[in-house]
């Protein structure tokens, strides 16, 4: 039987999701400082600079600015771990263009 939902519910559960979203956001991740006395905490990845970039990653760097005009921020933090980055570009794309039961619009 299927657990039922109200408004507090909901929001207990979005409010715990968010928490646990913020720990592992910043999970292994260089969280600097505070923003004026906050606890808004900033992580930060440390990146490739596109025109820096050689091999594989310079590779997809190229193709991603053919294909969007740039190097969108998700692909960018990736660029540490250049297999990983084409995995998840490969993995992306057949998630979204892949033959699927689906249509893309469902």
């Amino acid at each position: 039987m299927p657990m039922r939902v109200n408004n507090k519910t909901s929001i207990l559960i979005a409010l715990k999701r968010s928490a646990a979203l913020e720990a592992i956001w910043c999970l292994g991740l260089h969280c600097t400082g505070t923003n004026e006395g906050t606890d808004n905490r900033m992580p930060w990845i440390d990146q490739v600079p596109v025109k820096e970039a050689t091999g594989l990653l310079k590779q997809l760097f190229d193709a991603a600015i053919k294909r969007a005009g740039r190097v969108w921020r998700i692909v960018h933090v990736m660029s540490l771990n250049p297999p990983a980055l084409r995995d998840s570009i490969r993995f992306y794309a057949t998630i979204m263009m892949g033959q699927s039961a689906l249509t893309r619009i469902q």
